[in-house]
Order: structure tokens, then C-alpha cells, then sequence
């Protein structure tokens, strides 16, 4: 029972209500920073309590949601580039900030600029990191393909989590679908969730931190020319 419900919600509920709050809420004012954290921090632990209670009722093991350990083949094979794509984007970053100043004047909208805002930030960023992977990698992953077989199940978790992103312009929306297949298709391969939570845990915040950076040198140059 607990199993569809949580399904249900993960493929049909909350895309439909993320692709119904970004389409029809453009007129509205928009949230605070802390807001819009603190609502994607209750939303995923909402979902995962849900999750850990169906696991808990059936008894079962850790390992079935991509939790290897030891870590198999392919959990090293994924710790491994997930290092190397991290420290490749890393070393992107100053470039990255020349020549997309309109997505990172995007970006900013949910950048932290406070204290209290980077300290929810963090939060949000390893929360969210873990219980997506959890939710839409290895949960979806289990759930699905036994009903639709394992190429189902890659385009339907994919499609929903690309879908869970919201709509703000067709590219948007585009390279939220592409991310999203890259990451089952990722799990589907080496079936361990912790290098994907690793890189959705420490993407998001190294982008924050090269936004900040080129933030506090833009001011110091403004300073600099007054």
C-alpha cells in the first residue's frame, strides 16, 4: 500500500504540483530565500519519512535503495569520477562566470547572502542531495521496473524528477530532463547511490560559492572605481 503511495506521489503528485506552482505562479510575489529552502527541506523529509516507513513495514535492507557497503565495482567506479567531475567543474568555474553572466544573474535569485541564509543553504543543499537520489534513483529504480521493466522505469523516474524541476523556458526544461536521465542512467549502471549524492550534494554549492566570489570581486572593483 505504502509503496503506491509513495510512487504515486513521486511520478504524479509532485511534478504536477512543481510543474503547476512554476507555470501559474509567475504573477505572485516571489518567496523569500529562507522560504524557498525551508519548503524544498519539508517536502523532502516529508517524502522520506513516508519512504522509511514502507521500508520499515517490509522489512527491508538498505542496499535495496543503493546504500552498497562495502562498495561494490561500480560504487568505486562512481566515487572516482564523481572526484574527477568535481574537480573539473571546480577548475571550469572562473570560466563558467565570464561567459553566463545571464544565468548566474538567474542564479542569484536563490543565492544565500546572509549568514542564516548560507547555514539553511547547506542544509537544503545536503538534504535535497540525499533524498532525491534516495526518492528518484534508487527508490524509483526498485519500484518500477518490476512492473515496466528497467528501460520503463529509467524514462519514467527520469521524466518525473525532470518534471519535479518545474517550467521556466523550454531550455530550462530541456536540460532538467537531460540531468535527470543522465542520473538513472547512472545509477541504473553502477546501482550506488553515494557518488550521485555526492555530486548532487557539492554541485550546487561550489556553483553558490563561485557566485559569491565573483559578487564580492565585482564590489570590490566598484569600490575600487568610486
Amino acid at each position: 500500500m505504502l509503496d503506491n503511495v509513495l510512487t504515486t506521489c513521486l511520478i504524479v503528485l509532485v511534478p504536477a504540483f512543481m510543474l503547476g506552482r512554476s507555470l501559474y505562479g509567475r504573477n505572485r510575489p516571489p518567496a523569500s530565500k529562507l522560504g524557498r529552502y525551508a519548503s524544498s527541506i519539508a517536502m523532502a523529509f516529508g517524502l522520506l519519512a513516508l519512504l522509511a516507513a514502507d521500508w520499515r513495514a517490509g522489512s527491508r535492507h538498505l542496499a535495496a535503495l543503493g546504500f552498497d557497503f562495502p562498495l561494490s565495482m561500480g560504487g568505486l567506479i562512481g566515487l572516482g569520477l564523481a572526484a574527477c567531475l568535481l574537480a573539473g567543474f571546480t577548475l571550469s568555474l572562473p570560466a563558467q562566470m565570464k561567459s553566463t553572466k545571464g544565468k548566474i544573474k538567474e542564479a542569484q535569485a536563490l543565492t544565500p547572502t546572509t549568514r542564516s541564509e548560507f547555514i539553511v543553504f547547506s542544509i537544503f543543499c545536503i538534504v535535497a542531495g540525499c533524498a532525491w537520489e534516495v526518492l528518484y534513483r534508487g527508490y524509483l529504480l526498485w519500484a518500477l521496473p518490476p512492473k515496466i521493466g528497467l528501460i520503463g522505469g529509467i524514462v519514467v523516474a527520469a521524466a518525473a524528477y525532470g518534471a519535479a524541476h518545474g517550467y521556466k523556458n523550454l531550455r530550462q526544461f530541456a536540460g532538467s530532463l537531460i540531468s535527470a536521465f543522465l542520473f538513472v542512467i547512472a545509477y541504473a549502471l553502477t546501482k550506488s547511490l553515494w557518488w550521485l549524492i555526492l555530486l548532487h550534494c557539492s554541485l550546487p554549492m561550489l556553483s553558490v560559492v563561485a557566485i559569491s566570489a565573483r559578487n564580492d570581486a565585482a564590489a570590490r572593483t566598484d569600490a575600487f572605481a568610486n
